[in-house]
């Protein structure tokens, strides 16, 4: 062996030449494995570890879609404007440290490496307190810029700074993870590198006036590049203000139609607030479950993160209600990014996507008018002496109710006004206001949300439901004794019966329908029975889900007939009249009507206009010879000097409706109602002094017809929440509704 070596190496030169290159050669090798295991085996990690130290990723805001009422007027827009955004370390208190630490540093020069640490901490102490008073104004300038108090600036920075940690803990953790897993020994410290938020500038204040913007870009420019100076830490940059442009309007109202002590010589100018605020909604914060539901990152099944643009972050904005949270997926624009490269300066931008735009069957204009008269300062909605013989409240004293106009052919709402309403601004600055007023319960969207009674108004589609069932004949007459039972004098009475001790006698249905007799509405009830009554208010929409778009609508109530302990023949007797455990929207009520107007085919309503519209249309078999008798009874209640829609008795009957080059159809509603009361003394149980409303709700329900045309144009309903008769009070109303209609152009 020691020949062989000899022979190859022989001197001790060419032996330690050998060792050398052997030497070399595996370090070489061993350098080699662990470059292709950091390129190829942990490639991806050691890249992510890179991109987040020497990449800063910056969201570029998109902007929200905007809402348009039937005449493309804008209900919603997103108004450019400006926000002040500060970077990161100004926000964290860490740029006047590092500001410090680099001024004492160059004060000391070579000594700086040999001085204690506690001596050279005293020196960064004595540098940082100028830079803290620096930092101390410039949150003193936000403050007066966004006339707000140190707490509410303070909570801002804290909600920024709790975001920005949890980005950056979630992607230390994802590295350390991924490291570990790849069986490298690594703490925390080796991956908590800076990531790009906690480089970047982050908004503190939103929608700066001009005059604002314009000094904040005078102080920056005066800052330069000037790291010293904290103003060099700030910028202006674009964004958008939610805005609804329409909530507000000023119209003329003509009181020449009003009952007669309400009218005046002249249009009165009436302002009304908060229109349409209950259909359009609102904006909040995004909420936890926002994101849970739709998180910006997400882990994939290969334990990566992807990226949903469109996905939420803390501070988004969300659709809260209404339109703007029904249609939120549409409205939601996706938000761009811009990448830049710390190494090479490279900047890749992907653009934002704005958010697509939505029209409203609303038509704006109308629904003001119709909340315009419906105002209490001019009465309608006020308590008043014709209404009842027992009014529910002093006179004078204001009405809650709702109003609903839909067109018949489409199924689409034009008009759904809710009374009281509030304004934006009342949930800015007095919120309590809104949610905390029991009495007025300004929040709820009576229109859609919630159910009443119908009362009478359901005559009519109980009778052609009996027809079609095969129940009653069509022509067929039914004899009003004033009472059902004929043993019974103090139960299933007609209102004429109760009020009078007299009976209608014999009727058919159109008759029924124009006097509103309870006994032949009764009797229909009975041999319908709930079983039978249910499904067909059901087909007509009424009592269930139909689908509308806006998440406040109501289902209502209908009896379970298959219960135990229930008593369909009873529930249907009063389900014959409207009574009983029914509840039912005023939109449902006006769709209701519609379909009878259609001849008995059902459209599912809608608050939006659609060029594709997909609704289907079902036609409920109802008898052709029901539906014209049915018609032709709404038209004589109104028309007729006999129907319950004719005049106010106490007002010397006075017409209810005095609109010529029409044929108004209709019918009242007087509806049973519990006592609105408020649980004062917290006991759960209803005493007589916690009773702050009582009495009968009032129900107007109808439609239209113009002069030359073969059916109904619209349908409308009218509901007065304890307002007393139909026809006395929420008669009046429904009158201005068809004149609101006539002075925007559709009658």
């Amino acid at each position: 062996m020691r020949h062989w070596t000899t022979r190859i190496f022989p001197s001790m030169f060419h032996r330690r030449v050998a060792l050398l290159g052997v030497t070399v050669v595996t370090v070489c090798v061993l350098l080699s494995i662990q470059l292709a295991r950091l390129t190829i085996v942990q490639g991806s990690q050691w890249r992510d570890r890179a991109e987040s130290t020497l990449v800063v990723n910056r969201l570029v805001p998109t902007s929200r879609g905007a809402i348009y009422d039937s005449e493309l007027r804008p209900l919603a827009v997103e108004l450019p404007s400006e926000e002040l955004a500060v970077r990161y370390s100004v926000i964290t208190g860490q740029w006047a440290y590092q500001r410090a630490r680099r001024a004492a540093r160059k004060a000391h020069g070579r000594e700086w490496d040999e001085l204690p640490f506690e001596e050279r901490e005293r020196h960064i102490a004595q540098e940082q307190k100028a830079f803290d008073e620096q930092t101390e104004r410039l949150w003193s300038a936000l403050c007066a810029y966004g006339d707000m108090g140190r707490d509410e600036l303070n909570a801002r920075k804290r909600t920024i700074v709790k975001r920005v940690q949890r980005i950056a803990s979630s992607v230390w953790r994802r590295d350390l993870e991924a490291r570990r897993k790849a069986g490298h020994d690594v703490e925390w410290s080796d991956v908590s590198q800076p990531v790009g938020e906690q480089r970047a500038h982050h908004p503190l204040l939103e929608d700066l006036p001009t005059v604002t913007a314009d000094e904040v870009r005078h102080r920056i420019a005066q800052a330069g590049d000037d790291a010293d100076n904290v103003w060099s830490q700030v910028e202006l940059t674009p964004s958008r203000t939610r805005a609804y442009p329409l909530t507000e309007m000023t119209l003329l109202i003509d009181t020449s139609t009003f009952p007669t002590p309400l009218r005046q010589s002249h249009p009165v100018e009436v302002t009304v607030e908060g229109v349409g605020v209950h259909l359009l909604g609102r904006m909040r914060d995004a909420w936890s479950k926002d994101m849970t539901a739709r998180p910006f990152r997400k882990r994939n099944d290969a334990g990566q993160y992807d990226i949903d643009p469109a996905g939420y972050l803390p501070g988004d904005r969300v659709g809260a209600a209404g339109v703007e949270q029904a249609m939120e997926n549409v409205l939601r624009g996706t938000r761009g990014r811009v990448v830049q490269h710390l190494d090479t300066g490279k900047e890749v931008r992907d653009e934002p996507t704005p958010g697509g735009n939505v029209t409203l069957s609303i038509d704006m204009q109308l629904q003001a008018r119709v909340q315009a008269v419906m105002t209490p300062a001019l009465g309608l909605m006020k308590v008043q002496p014709w209404h009842a013989r027992q009014p529910s409240a002093p006179v004078g004293t204001p009405l809650n109710g709702a109003a609903v106009i839909i067109d018949v052919d489409s199924a689409e709402v034009l008009a759904a006004v809710t009374v009281p309403t509030f304004t934006f601004d009342d949930l800015q600055n007095d919120p309590d206001s809104v949610w905390q007023d029991e009495l007025t319960q300004r929040w709820v969207n009576r229109a859609i949300g919630r159910p009443y009674a119908p009362g009478s108004t359901m005559k009519p589609i109980v009778y052609v439901a009996a027809v079609t069932e095969g129940k009653h004949s069509a022509h067929h007459a039914i004899n009003c004794k004033g009472h059902l039972l004929k043993h019974r004098k103090d139960r299933y009475r007609c209102w004429l019966y109760k009020q009078y001790g007299a009976a209608h006698g014999p009727l058919v249905a159109n008759e029924a329908i124009q006097r509103s007799c309870n006994e032949f509405f009764y009797t229909l009830g009975h041999r319908m029975g709930a079983e039978r009554l249910v499904p067909w208010y059901q087909r007509f929409g009424l009592g269930v889900d139909t689908g509308v778009e806006l998440s406040e609508a109501a289902s209502g109530k209908l009896p379970d007939v298959t219960g135990p302990g229930r008593r369909p023949e009873h529930e249907g007797i009063l389900m014959g009249i409207g009574q009983g455990p029914i509840s039912i929207t005023p939109l449902q009520l006006a769709s209701a009507y519609a379909t009878l107007a259609r001849g008995g085919t059902y459209l599912r309503p809608t608050f939006f206009r659609s060029i594709d519209d997909t609704r289907q249309r079902t036609d409920l078999g109802l008898s052709p010879a029901a539906v014209r008798l049915a018609l032709d009874g709404l038209k004589r209640s109104v028309n007729d000097r006999h129907g319950t829609s004719h005049h106010i008795a106490m007002l010397n009957r006075e017409t209810i409706f005095n609109i010529e080059g029409v044929t108004v159809m209709g019918k009242t509603g007087t509806a049973t109602a519990a006592p609105h009361w408020i649980d004062r003394d917290g006991n759960g149980r209803m005493g007589e002094s916690e009773i702050v409303r009582q009495g009968d709700h009032a129900w107007f329900v109808g439609l239209v017809q113009r002069e030359g045309e073969s059916r109904p144009a619209f349908a409308f309903a009218v509901i007065v929440e304890f307002g007393g008769s139909g026809g006395a009070c929420a008669g009046p109303i429904a009158n201005q509704l068809l004149h609101a209609l006539r002075a925007e152009g559709y009658l």
